[in-house]
């Protein structure tokens, strides 16, 4: 087992050194109420800005989140529900109906 401990450190250090450079601050801001919004839109099919109002999000209160939102949704895949709090089937019948937002 001994001979293995090198490789591990070595996976370790060369993960760290090749995840994202500097985390987005937006990102790191609105985590929460990211996953609020797209779970609005995606899981009850509201629009993204009845989403927005009913958190109560304006670009004066939140300057940035409608953009990172609507970016979020655009790239949105089944793979990604999970990070979402969401089923597979969710958001496949989401994607099957077009993307509505």
């Amino acid at each position: 087992m001994a001979y293995l401990q090198p490789f591990e450190d070595g996976n370790k250090r060369t993960s760290r050194l090749a995840a994202m450079g500097k985390p987005d601050a937006l990102r790191l801001r609105y985590r929460e109420r990211l996953t609020e919004a797209i779970v609005l839109v995606v899981a009850n099919r509201k629009s993204e800005q009845a989403a927005q109002a009913e958190l109560g999000l304006s670009e004066s209160t939140a300057p940035g989140f409608q953009a990172m939102l609507l970016d979020e949704l655009k790239k949105w895949e089944v793979f990604n529900c999970a990070r979402y709090r969401l089923t597979p089937s969710t958001v496949q019948a989401w994607l099957d109906a077009g993307r509505p937002h």
